[in-house]
């Protein structure tokens, strides 16, 4: 018997390792490699200047070839920066002290551990079309407004996309696949005045899962607009259930279950795919 958990454990370990063979990493046999950290600064200056990245109008940067650095810090607003499907290869991630800005198209992994992305203090914010994988995180934002997370792909992080102390975000049609400690986790800000969402859309996520933190007395001032809608875990739907009432659900598959505002609400014979976060309760009772 022990003979053949053996042999079953390491067929499940080879078909790890081929997965994770497969997953494309765009490499340049000439990368540019520079030990030191790279700066995009507050006047649109780049150091070191024969870093390959091309100033096309202004305020579009595009890369030209992989990087092999030690961490990139953007100082200047209101630019977008295209990896060009390129490679980031670095020890500490992108670091951003800047607001009106737009990642896209590139390729990022971080050697220590550090996250892909690191904003605080940011508005407008966007991510777009990336690969961040083999990392300690994806991207993680704190006390920011205005974040769209879109079109990306996280792959073999010990965490996703996370964001603290913050409002108006907006999550779509990313994949999240093999993030140990969860693909998505949100710690709202509640006291920020004026129009107030998150939006979960169209995500999928396999071997992984959403966290919503809040607490007891989880009040906004103004109304929350909560949207989580058609997000599959492993191939099974998020229930997320608004604003209802005395209602029973029985009989049932999902890969989590999220509730907002309900009250009275029976689940009878479900059986949830995550179990370290199978049911989330943002202002519900009698559950």
């Amino acid at each position: 018997m022990r003979i053949y958990l053996l042999v079953f454990l390491i067929f499940l370990s080879s078909m790890f390792i081929n997965n994770m063979n497969s997953i494309y990493i765009p490499q340049d046999n000439d990368q540019y490699v520079f030990p030191g950290i790279i700066y995009i600064d507050s006047d649109g200056s780049i150091y070191p200047i024969d870093a390959p990245i091309d100033i096309i109008n202004d305020t579009y940067y595009m890369l030209t070839k992989d990087i092999w650095a030690e961490e990139i810090l953007i100082f200047r607003d209101n630019i977008v920066f295209d990896g060009n499907n390129h490679l980031l290869n670095l020890s500490e991630g992108i670091t951003l002290y800047s607001d009106n800005f737009t990642l896209k198209n590139t390729y990022i992994h971080v050697r220590m551990s550090d996250w892909g992305i690191n904003g605080r203090y940011g508005y407008y914010i966007s991510l777009i079309n990336n690969t961040i994988l083999n990392s300690y995180g994806a991207a993680q934002f704190y006390s920011s407004v205005y974040i769209v997370f879109a079109n990306n792909r996280v792959i073999n992080t010990t965490y996703g996309f996370e964001v603290y102390d913050s409002i108006n975000i907006s999550i779509e049609n990313n994949t999240f696949i093999n993030n140990l400690l969860g693909g998505i986790l949100i710690e709202p800000y509640t006291w920020y005045y004026g129009q107030q969402y998150i939006h979960i859309l169209n995500n999928k996520l396999i071997n992984s899962y959403i966290t919503l933190l809040t607490y007891s007395d989880f009040k906004y001032e103004f109304p929350l607009e909560l949207i989580i809608d058609n997000n599959t875990i492993d191939g099974k739907p998020i229930l997320f259930l608004k604003n209802i009432g005395n209602k029973t659900f029985s009989h049932e598959e999902y890969g989590e279950i999220i509730v907002y505002n309900v009250t009275n609400i029976l689940f009878k014979d479900i059986l949830v795919e995550v179990n370290r976060s199978a049911l989330i309760m943002i202002s519900s009772n009698n559950i």
